[in-house]
């Protein structure tokens, strides 16, 4: 008969993490990421100078990493900034969580168009505000292709 261990993974990794200077020890023997974001690690997978976008961009973490590893051409940022009152939404940054209903995500997509004003001023990035089935028909089927 196997014993059980009477430890949770997630309770080991707590306690670690509160030993001073572990994470430094932890990212210089590889056993974590040097990457302060978990999904950082995929965008070092996508080709530099590329044309790309981010659905569900909430504040825009993730679409500012995406401008800083992959310097893409263009990053479209899709996100309907909707607040959604149904109960399965109770949980959600965008439902029950948000407490201000609707203006609480009018407010993200402001500070999401103020963060990235450079960008989008030089066209760098475009922001898209609607779901992503819809802002999706508003692309060319084809690239569009310079011939020179």
């Amino acid at each position: 008969m196997a014993v059980q261990p009477t430890f949770k993974h997630h309770e080991i990794l707590k306690s670690l993490k509160r030993i001073p200077g572990v994470r430094p020890v932890a990212t210089f023997s590889r056993l974590a990421s040097r990457d302060v974001y978990r999904r950082s690690f995929v965008l070092r997978k996508f080709p530099r100078e590329s044309v790309g976008a981010e659905i569900g961009v909430h504040k825009g973490d993730f679409s500012e990493q995406m401008l800083r590893i992959v310097h893409p051409t263009k990053l479209h940022l899709i996100d309907p900034w909707k607040h959604e009152s149904a109960e399965e939404y109770r949980q959600a940054y965008y439902g029950g969580m948000a407490g201000g209903g609707q203006a609480e995500p009018d407010k993200r997509y402001n500070e999401v168009c103020r963060r990235f004003h450079r960008q989008i001023k030089f066209g760098r990035v475009a922001v898209h505000r609607g779901y992503s089935f819809d802002v999706a028909g508003t692309f060319p089927d084809e690239p569009s292709v310079a011939r020179t």
